[in-house]
């Protein structure tokens, strides 16, 4: 089981086996501790949990490229969907809510919590609306462990591979 973590500014998805309670930053040019707080934390002053939780010690610097573990409780935003383009062969979806498998059809919506499944002919394809697109392959499992817009240029997005293969061509 991996955990596939995208950002919406990052030029590369990071693929990693953790905990489902955070998420991977890439620093860019121009990143400050005290400035991803602003922008992505509930609360602001959070930057020194994410400081501790990464060995990062004063003066505080982070330099780009470097990868940071958040805590998804302290991220703000609010929670996205995913709309089904396209959807061939058997395709099911088990909704947070319910153990019960249903067929997932073209212009449902996947959300945070859903699992999605592809038989041996199955294909699935799903788009945000930030033009990020996520392709199942046959035979594949995934759940959508996070997706939240934080404003609107910037989407967190996470989500557990259980089985197959999983395509994501990331946007912006």
């Amino acid at each position: 089981t991996f955990l596939f973590s995208t950002f919406a500014d990052c030029k590369e998805p990071v693929v990693y086996a953790d905990s489902t309670e955070t998420i991977v930053y890439t620093v860019k040019e121009k990143d400050f501790l005290i400035r991803l707080g602003k922008l992505y934390f509930k609360n602001p002053g959070s930057w020194r949990k994410v400081a501790m939780m990464n060995n990062i010690n004063p003066p505080y610097w982070i330099y780009p490229r470097q990868r940071l573990i958040i805590p998804v409780s302290l991220l703000k935003g609010k929670p996205i969907s995913a709309e089904v383009e396209i959807a061939t062969g058997d395709v099911k979806v088990k909704r947070r809510e319910t153990d019960i498998w249903q067929v997932l059809k073209e212009k449902d919506l996947l959300f945070y919590g859903d699992s999605a499944k592809t038989g041996k002919d199955g294909r699935l394809v799903v788009k945000y609306s930030d033009g990020t697109v996520l392709q199942l392959a046959p035979k594949s499992i995934m759940s959508v462990k996070l997706a939240l817009q934080t404003d609107e240029n910037t989407a967190f997005r996470q989500f557990m591979i259980k089985a197959g293969k999983i395509i994501n061509h990331v946007s912006k």
